[in-house]
């Protein structure tokens, strides 16, 4: 899969779920998660993580096709919160900041008062890694790792 037409479509689900406050399915695809279900005419999306403090999720991409939904990228990632002045509000924020160039969580760096995000990749959209935090002053508060790529 070389860096593929979908991302746009990726984009506007990561945006119009999760982080852009959108609904959770009101029935989870397994017991205890939180699904976030995008779709558009070719392209089917799912966001479903599993607890809070402590989570771990998957992002997914498929590509409708004639006769069923074909999986085409996939996205795992697992963090935790370590402190009380964690805001999900601005983890949102900045998971909304993503863009084409890196389709995978936020910007390298977005700062918004006492909070900073800070995320960091490599690899493309077939196959990466990286890894994001979130700092209040000078102390960690947030710190999530995630990889995926390609499904073939």
């Amino acid at each position: 899969m070389s860096e593929w037409q979908a991302v746009d479509s990726l984009l506007r689900a990561k945006r119009q779920t999760y982080a852009g406050n959108g609904g959770e399915e009101k029935e989870p695809c397994r017991p205890g998660a939180h699904d976030f279900r995008y779709e558009e005419e070719d392209y089917f999306y799912m966001d479903t993580y599993l607890g809070g403090r402590l989570f771990t999720g998957e992002e997914a991409v498929w590509q409708k096709q004639e006769k069923a939904a074909v999986p085409i990228w996939s996205m795992n990632y697992s963090g935790r919160t370590l402190a009380d002045s964690f805001d999900t509000g601005f983890l949102k924020e900045a998971l909304g900041l993503v863009d084409e160039k890196e389709p995978f969580r936020g910007p390298a760096l977005y700062r918004k008062g006492e909070y900073l995000y800070h995320c960091s990749s490599c690899g493309s959209l077939e196959w990466f890694q990286g890894q994001e935090e979130i700092y209040y002053g000078t102390v960690k508060i947030y710190e999530c790792v995630f990889h995926g790529g390609a499904v073939a």
